[in-house]
């Protein structure tokens, strides 16, 4: 059995890389695909295939160059197209949880549609999705990436030791993402003034410390210990009493799944499009500079994580027994098992492509000739 991973962005290396080690061990021949040839990667700079090598390498994990077509199941974190090249199973991975969907008002079918598997993170994650797939074909992982913290939590001690990192303070750590939602801009200095009571880590979006050199600078001129790009996620957390983090961001979600107090950052356009209503009576979020001070103190006064955000939690990750990557891998290798030798289910992704791609085609053209109206 053959399965490939399809990279769109280095760091799923890490977030997958647990499930593809226990395919490994179930005797599947699993491997990363690190295309450099991806023309609208290069343009874009998301994708630096020299990071995903470096961490593939580290984590002992197969890379290939290129898609095996006739591999059983490939999987990615967007679209089908992006796994064009396959004739047989698709699956599609979710890669973490946003609770603000920057997709809408654009979204649309296209982008969850033909897919043969669906692996989602919980509950939360199921209710966007039923709207546009098939639930037959979705099933749970909860989150591989985080199993190893669930069954052998790190030591807050022993990580300060191995990035030789000194001090007394309370740690703060701060994950702003990258782009239009990033948060460095206008929160930055309001993060610095926190500085007179605690130890502020800061690890960016890697996009950030590749990309955008202005933002870098500020923080590199703010009173902040920046953090290794390539420290793992779960070292950062291990280092934190408290976590701020963008509204638009998985590391909040991250951070709330390993149980960490947390302060969210983002703007009023934001706060109104959560897909999660309820988070806006239990998670407390800065929309001003100036609430960040005392939002923070307040916040890092209480003793105890609030019962609303062990709910959000709950809606968010179904489990966190530290066996997700297993459950996964069962997942990937149950949906070839149920469809081999079925010659229809090996086209139909093929079809179900080719539908949404002569969609969009006519799509285009009305649009092009005024034969639909445009949204205003």
């Amino acid at each position: 059995m053959r399965v490939e991973f399809y990279l769109s962005d280095a760091m799923e290396a890490l977030h997958f890389g647990p499930i593809a080690h226990e395919l490994i061990a179930m005797g599947v021949d699993a491997a990363f695909v690190s295309n450099r040839s991806e023309a609208h990667n290069a343009a874009a700079g998301w994708y630096n295939p020299d990071i995903a090598e470096e961490l593939l390498a580290k984590l002992r994990l197969p890379c290939v160059p290129a898609a095996d077509p006739g591999a059983d199941i490939a999987l990615t974190t967007g679209a089908t197209r992006i796994l064009r090249d396959y004739r047989k199973l698709r699956a599609r991975l979710n890669y973490g949880v946003s609770l603000v969907w920057y997709y809408i008002p654009r979204a649309r079918r296209s982008h969850f549609a033909g897919f043969d598997l669906y692996l989602l993170h919980g509950e939360f994650d199921l209710a966007i999705f039923r709207k546009y797939v098939d639930t037959e074909r979705v099933r749970m992982m909860g989150y591989p990436r985080y199993d190893a913290w669930f069954n052998n939590r790190p030591e807050r001690a022993t990580i300060r030791a191995k990035y030789n990192l000194e001090g007394e303070k309370p740690s703060l750590l701060y994950l702003p993402t990258w782009q239009h939602r990033s948060s460095i801009d206008r929160f930055a200095d309001s993060i610095f003034m926190l500085s007179q009571d605690f130890e502020v880590l800061v690890k960016p979006h890697h996009c950030t410390y590749r990309m955008e050199k202005d933002r870098m600078q500020k923080l590199r001129n703010g009173p902040v210990t920046l953090l290794d790009r390539y420290m793992p996620p779960e070292d950062a957390f291990a280092l934190a009493d408290m976590v701020i983090s963008d509204l638009d961001s998985g590391a909040l979600t991250d951070a709330i799944l390993l149980n960490k107090k947390v302060v969210a950052l983002g703007d009023s356009r934001q706060v109104a499009r959560l897909l999660l209503p309820e988070v806006k009576k239990v998670l407390p979020i800065c929309v001003t500079p100036t609430d960040v001070v005392d939002r923070f103190h307040k916040i890092f006064a209480q003793t105890e994580i609030s019962s609303g955000m062990v709910k959000i939690r709950g809606h968010m990750f179904d489990t966190t027994e530290g066996r997700d990557a297993q459950r996964a891998a069962r997942a990937i290798v149950e949906c070839v098992e149920r469809n081999r030798g079925r010659r229809w289910s090996r086209v139909r992704t093929g079809l179900r492509w080719r539908k949404e791609k002569l969609r969009r085609h006519v799509g285009r053209v009305a649009r092009r000739y005024g034969l639909l109206k445009q949204n205003r």
